[in-house]
């Protein structure tokens, strides 16, 4: 039984290493969302700004993976 409860374990942890460590690459890309729009100088300075915080990109790591968990969760779910 301690073999069973300790393989969980392990298990749990790599899904979390797992899930940050994608995480974590997909945010060292460079660029985001809105990085072609600040080339077009009709599109102000500001509503890049707007923009990026209204998709969340101007929150903390732990906050921005905590809302990744949160989607995956939902994603995965059955309906």
């Amino acid at each position: 039984m301690r073999y069973a409860g300790r393989r969980m374990v392990d298990s749990l942890f790599l899904l979390v290493a797992v899930s940050l460590l994608s995480f974590a690459f997909s945010e060292l890309a460079p660029g985001d969302y809105f990085s072609e729009l600040r080339t077009d100088p009709r599109i102000s300075a500001e509503t890049v700004a707007g923009l990026r915080a209204q998709a969340g990109l101007n929150r903390p790591f732990p906050v921005r993976y905590a809302h990744w968990v949160r989607f995956l969760r939902a994603f995965a779910s059955p309906r």
